[in-house]
């Protein structure tokens, strides 16, 4: 009988077990089916988002490439110059110059282009963004390195573009359109193939992909730099069938060169560009190995379990055995035992069970010590007194509001004092016991079997009067909160957590007073201070308004604290979120703060200390903005100034360009010079230019033509136009006047 027996213990441990086992792997293969298809979804997803972001950011790029080609197309030096008579006249060449300079300034307006030119066919003749040449000029400079075929180049060059369109000429990456008005020239824009193809690597090692970019008659634009693979893949028919597909976006699987893909397949409407990305499913399953791993090691751990199991079963079998040996050998009564052999093992456990009954009877006698052992475990403390397990209590945390870093002689003496008021004060209507823990005492109340007349309030307004008695007599001055009333020692850690996190409630009730049971049923953890509400500040801040912020300081906390019931976890949130804020402003304007958001609420007690410090930092900020918009205010004249004598003899040094260098607006820059100097900002340019041009006409022999590369003017016309205006005479006259009087 004892062998089954023994079987029936066995089976009651692995019989779960096997059940857990199966029932876990079952788990886990459907969980590896439904993550291979979620990793697949997200995958896929994030992908689809990657290549739309990246579509994007491209159509941006093409959009001012397409752009600027049209306005350079309706200008009216392509008008002029493309019915041009050869050889050229003084006019032509100072309409190639002009739309020369105008080529370079477009050319830096977006990082796509890398050059452009514009081939004209009548006169055969190419403008680059420096001058004019025949196109074996331009050939050699852009395209022969390429190894493209000049005929060839030449061919696509004199080609009708009137939709425009994305190619390859000579060798190189272009957009090349012809002007609706003008069916005589082309304008070629070379793209910055670099550029793109960081653009498509970034993409491709973010996403683990392969990505190509076609035009709309399937011509592989971009994405075969230094990718052998992804050459293979091209060779394959099966690409060109996916290019073929009606659908404009799609997704679907493919085989190709043993390998599974996933393909998304995109098309942008605004440049009719094609992307072709693909995703290898290794990559997927190499990222759902972790569960393979997580499986094999659950298999490995309910085995060695299992295993575990059964040698405990043995193990703990002999145990009772020898335990009931050992209760007879001292002396326990067998009456209760069952005689026959078949139910030995019953017999077994009934005896247990009344060696236990007679246990517990010696353990109700000696209730005392137990319950002393209880209390002690469950608040940390040492108590040497006696708590009933079946009477009604509170429990009270007080803590000091200066909290003394005392020697634990002095803790004694504080416990001790407390003690005894609290006994005095509830002397025949409570027993009371005080722990210290740490910086705080925790005081439980023994109410006896009933609550007697008066209750809480009676509790409550007992405490007041030991609390002035301790700040009057003692010099203690404290907080104290109180839990519930409850019955049993089973509940005391309960009662002593709710006291506990009625102390937390100093920050939002204040300190100094008694906080009964607060709780958090009708509280709300949402604090209300939106991201408008946040930027609203940051610019009231930075701009100097004082009055304004402060204003909002108010608001936010009487938003939160007196026309909503926020948590305790709510209130520390919103604190620290606004206290990041000011210290995110006090950083960008190089201002020290002391406190950071955890010291914060440790070395503040209340709401309104907080407060204080808040506004003690945005004051000091305000003051170190206004005084930094006093010091600016002046400097920035004098600045702009020698801003104008070290870059005059920049052609490009004009109104825009000196707002954009101080970040102002062109109006505004012009009337803030204006009341700095009293002068117009482009006549100060300009006289400034002209006396740099009397300097280089009397000291060197320089030409007009160098005198106004070097002092700011796109050539001698311009020169002699403004020196006229300023001095009166032309630039020559003024060179024989001055060395007929030298």
């Amino acid at each position: 009988m004892k062998r089954i027996i023994k079987k029936q213990l066995l089976y009651s441990l692995i019989i779960p077990y096997i059940l857990i086992i199966s029932v876990t792997l079952m788990g886990y293969v459907c969980l590896y089916h439904i993550s291979m298809e979620r990793i697949k979804e997200n995958h896929i997803e994030i992908n689809n988002t990657a290549v739309n972001k990246l579509i994007r950011e491209i159509d941006y790029g093409m959009k001012d490439v397409v752009q600027l080609s049209n306005n350079i197309g309706i200008s009216n030096e392509i008008s002029k110059l493309a019915s041009i008579d050869l050889p050229m006249n003084y006019q032509d060449k100072y309409d190639i110059a002009i739309l020369s300079k105008e080529l370079d300034k477009r050319n830096s307006y977006t990082h796509f282009i890398e050059g452009r030119y514009i081939y004209f066919k009548e006169g055969n003749f190419i403008i680059s963004n420096r001058y004019y040449y025949v196109p074996d000029v331009i050939y050699e400079e852009f395209h022969k390195q390429e190894g493209a075929d000049i005929k060839k180049w030449y061919q696509e060059l004199t080609g009708y573009f009137p939709m425009g369109k994305i190619t390859f000429i000579g060798g190189k990456l272009a957009y090349i359109i012809t002007p609706l008005q003008e069916e005589s020239c082309n304008i070629i824009t070379l793209l910055n193939t670099d550029r793109l193809n960081i653009l498509i690597q970034d993409y491709e090692k973010m996403q683990q992909a392969n990505l190509y970019i076609l035009n709309e008659e399937g011509e592989v634009l971009l994405g075969l730099e230094n990718k052998n693979e992804k050459e293979q893949l091209l060779d394959m028919k099966k690409l060109q069938e996916i290019f073929k597909e009606d659908a404009a976006n799609m997704n679907q699987e493919v085989e190709l060169n043993n390998k599974g893909y996933f393909v998304i397949k995109k098309s942008s409407k605004e440049s009719g560009l094609q992307y072709l990305s693909f995703i290898s499913k290794e990559s997927l399953t190499y990222q759902t190995k972790h569960i393979f791993i997580l499986l094999g090691t659950m298999v490995v751990i309910f085995i060695s379990l299992l295993l575990v199991g059964v040698v405990l079963i043995k193990k703990n079998y002999t145990s009772i055995i020898n335990l009931i040996k050992k209760l007879e050998a001292i002396g326990f009564s067998k009456d209760n035992r069952i005689k026959e052999d078949k139910q030995v093992v019953y017999t077994e456990v009934g005896y247990i069970g009344s060696i236990l009954d007679m246990l517990q009877k010696d353990i109700h006698n000696q209730e005392e010590i137990v319950v002393e052992n209880i209390i002690s475990k469950a608040i940390n403390g040492i108590v040497e007194r006696k708590i009933l397990l079946d009477n009604r209590f509170i429990v009270g945390i007080i803590e000091p509001i200066v909290k003394p870093e005392t020697e634990k002689q002095e803790k004694k003496m504080n416990e001790f004092i407390i003690y005894n008021v609290l006994s005095e004060i509830f002397k025949g209507y409570a027993k009371v016991y005080v722990i210290t823990l740490d910086n705080m005492y925790a005081v439980v109340m023994d109410l006896g079997e009933i609550l007697q007349e008066g209750g809480i309030e009676y509790i409550i307004t007992q405490l007041e009067r030991g609390k002035r008695f301790l700040e009057k007599y003692m010099q203690i001055k404290c907080t104290i909160s109180l839990s519930n009333v409850y019955i049993g020692i089973k509940k005391l850690y309960l009662a002593y957590q709710e006291a506990k996190r009625g102390i937390e409630y100093k920050i939002v009730l204040g300190s100094e007073r008694i906080i009964y049971c607060v709780g958090d049923n009708e509280q709300t953890e949402n604090y209300q201070y939106s991201m408008e509400m946040e930027f609203q500040l940051i610019n009231y801040i930075k701009s100097g308004e004082l009055n304004k912020a402060m204003r909002t300081i108010d608001y936010l906390f009487d938003m939160n604290f007196l026309e909503s019931s926020l948590s305790i976890d709510g209130a520390k949130c919103f604190i620290i979120d606004l206290y990041s804020t000011l210290i995110k402003v006090a950083k960008e304007n190089k201002i020290t703060i002391d406190l950071m958001p955890s010291e914060l609420l440790k070395k503040l007690d209340t709401i309104d200390e907080m407060k204080k410090a808040m506004k003690a930092i945005i004051e000091k900020i305000c003051e170190a903005v206004e005084t930094r918009k006093k010091i600016n205010t002046g400097n920035k004249g004098d600045a702009i100034i020698a801003y104008i004598w070290e870059n005059y003899a920049d052609v490009n040094l004009n109104v825009a360009n000196i707002a954009d260098t101080f970040g102002f607006n062109s109006s505004y820059l012009s009337r803030f010079f204006k009341e700095q100097t009293g002068e117009n900002l482009l006549m100060y340019i300009n006289k400034y230019r002209v006396e740099k041009v009397k300097e280089l006409l009397i000291g060197t022999n320089l030409t007009l033509n160098e005198i106004a590369l070097q002092s700011g003017f796109i050539n001698s016309v311009a020169v002699i136009r403004i020196f006229k205006k300023y001095v009166g005479i032309t630039p020559t006259e003024y060179r024989i006047i001055n060395k007929k009087i030298g």
